[in-house]
């Protein structure tokens, strides 16, 4: 007895696939991580809720100002090269993070941007996955995905 259906055994047998959707489960702990250290940094350092609502903040604006033009640009663009870009953006700013960590306003500055890079990756690796996948095993590769 098998943990998972066959169906998508057969589906993260695609290399490139599989590849797709473990850049994005490790993508979304880092960014999590990310959160998390923040919170407590930036509270431990100000003592003040306002300091971490900036934090909540630069976490949740640039999906909801961004969100519509990433998607754009991952129907306009090649998807690949979006995501390459988008994710190493991603780590340059993940680095910067790490390097001004004891300025708190840098931080929080920085955290947008992070989660802006985050905005259009996403987009463009759901799009991805649906030219990976072979259209009879669109559905079982969309509901790993989605996971």
């Amino acid at each position: 007895m098998t943990l998972l259906p066959k169906s998508y055994i057969e589906v993260l047998k695609q290399r490139d696939f599989l590849i797709l959707v473990l850049v994005t489960i490790i993508g979304q702990i880092a960014s999590a991580f990310l959160l998390i250290s923040l919170i407590i940094s930036i509270f431990s350092k100000t003592e003040s809720n306002f300091g971490v609502s900036g934090v909540v903040f630069s976490s949740a604006a640039p999906g909801f100002f961004l969100m519509a033009i990433a998607g754009l640009c991952a129907d306009l663009f090649d998807r690949k090269k979006l995501i390459v870009a988008a994710n190493t953006f991603i780590a340059l700013v993940g680095l910067l993070i790490l390097i001004s960590i004891d300025h708190v306003y840098t931080s929080i500055s920085l955290a947008f941007l992070y989660f802006a890079g985050n905005s259009f990756f996403m987009p463009a690796a759901s799009g991805a996955s649906g030219q990976l996948i072979k259209e009879k095993n669109l559905l079982v590769a969309n509901s790993i995905f989605v996971f």
